[in-house]
């Protein structure tokens, strides 16, 4: 008994080494494997996947480039490298201040140098509806129907820069690049509410590094004002629910959020699930005044702008927008309805 008593610990010393052993093993090859799959996509030697849009970043890249960032990531299927990784971070962290004021100071820096970063590195030519935003601005739309806030601040862009001789390719892409440093800034405090200090920047990291930042270099399109209003409203849910905001602070920021971009409408469900993830003992009475009130703090915005809009003058943008809706949802009797729905 004595015996076996003495090397029981050495047993399940061994059986833990064992298990770490075989988890780094496993690790490892879920890397290689990642890996592998995305440089052969990278090199355009999987077809399906050759041309989906910020999957394929590499491909703009010179062909050096593309083999270092390769090489590089080849690097990381190596437990040895991600262990020193994993040193450098913690090193790195502990010489940051610790509280929760400084943490924001850095992630703002760190937002500005990004933004000087992509404006470094932005897209010198027009690509997918750059022409068709331009040209909609320059023939005096204030807003497009489906991205009202975001073609609008395209058109105040394009007026502004007009004024100083700027090309209107030129004027949204310094907005493009100027929203990146609040998307920076307004993800890491959506991450630290959700997930703390320590891995909110690993998260940031991982967002931007999925191609999320190509957006911001100078893209000429309505994606870069969008993901700002959206890290806005993950920001204050996920304060939200751990106690911390105004309750009705989210429902406003998805309102700003839907009035970017009406596909922010897909995230009406997760509002109203917001009650049930922060309340203690909710009722269908509680649900409904919650319900209602957030629906009237979230139409405000839309409201507000073309409010605005009609008390301007501006009421050729509301019937081109009226008659666009129409026709988006079927019931005008234009042929141009079908296009939304039957593609071909």
């Amino acid at each position: 008994m004595t015996e076996e008593t003495s090397l029981g610990p050495d047993s399940a010393g061994h059986r833990g080494a064992d298990a770490t052993a075989t988890s780094v093993v496993w690790i490892s090859g879920l890397a290689f494997a990642l890996w592998a799959f995305a440089v052969l996509a990278q090199f355009e030697l999987i077809p399906f996947v050759r041309n989906g849009w910020a999957f394929n970043l590499w491909t703009y890249l010179p062909l050096p480039a593309r083999w270092v960032l390769g090489i590089a990531s080849f690097a990381f299927c190596f437990s040895s490298v991600r262990e020193r990784a994993e040193r450098l971070v913690d090193a790195c962290r502990a010489h940051l201040p610790g509280s929760a004021s400084t943490s924001y100071l850095w992630a703002a820096a760190f937002a500005v140098l990004l933004t000087g970063a992509a404006w470094v590195f932005r897209e010198r030519e027009p690509m997918g509806d750059s022409d068709l935003l331009a040209f909609h601005a320059a023939a005096g739309w204030r807003f497009v129907f489906q991205e009202p806030g975001a073609s609008y601040w395209i058109y105040q862009a394009i007026k502004l820069g007009t004024s100083y001789g700027l090309e209107p390719f030129v004027s949204v892409s310094v907005l493009s690049c100027l929203c990146l440093g609040p998307f920076v800034f307004l993800l890491y405090g959506a991450a630290r509410s959700l997930l703390g200090e320590s891995r909110a920047p690993v998260a940031v990291a991982l967002v931007l590094s999925a191609g999320m930042a190509r957006v911001f270099a100078g893209h000429v399109e309505v994606y870069a004002p969008l993901l700002v209003a959206t890290a806005f409203y993950l920001w204050t849910a996920f304060a939200h629910m751990k106690g911390r905001g105004q309750g009705w602070l989210p429902a406003l920021a998805l309102g700003v959020t839907i009035w970017t971009h009406l596909s922010a409408l897909m995230l009406v469900p997760s509002l109203m699930a917001l009650p049930w993830l922060t309340e203690d003992r909710p009722t269908v009475v509680g649900y409904g005044k919650r319900w209602v009130r957030d629906g009237l703090v979230c139409a405000a915005p839309l409201a507000v702008f073309f409010l605005l809009l009609f008390w301007a003058g501006h009421t050729e943008d509301l019937d081109r927008a009226w008659q666009r809706g129409l026709e988006v949802a079927g019931w005008s009797q234009a042929e141009v309805s079908k296009g939304w729905w039957v593609r071909g």
